[in-house]
């Protein structure tokens, strides 16, 4: 109870977000571009999420790293290559989906 999906992100340089979309709309057959605009030097968009329905297909291409509590988590995982959990937040956060 209470899990939604899963997913998986991409990690990409700011500026080279295009091979990630194309990617996505290989996969889904649908553009997805990168979003929310960013001033960070990485993104992560979603790439993949599972059960993939209505509900949840807008968190396609949602910048994870554009959030500060999940970026967090993420630097430090990069930093040391290990796994580390964000502080508390509201699923769909950010990414139109409730």
């Amino acid at each position: 109870a209470g899990l939604r999906g899963i997913g998986f992100l991409r990690l990409v340089k700011t500026g080279d977000e295009a091979a990630v979309e194309r990617d996505i709309l290989h996969d889904f057959g649908a553009s997805h571009p990168v979003y929310p605009d960013t001033t960070q030097p990485w993104r992560t968009p979603i790439a993949l999420f599972e059960p993939l329905d209505p509900s949840n297909q807008a968190s396609i291409g949602y910048d994870m790293f554009s959030e500060p509590v999940r970026r967090v988590a993420i630097e430090k995982a990069m930093a040391d290559d290990q796994q580390h959990a964000s502080g508390l937040v509201q699923l769909g956060q950010g990414t139109g989906v409730a």
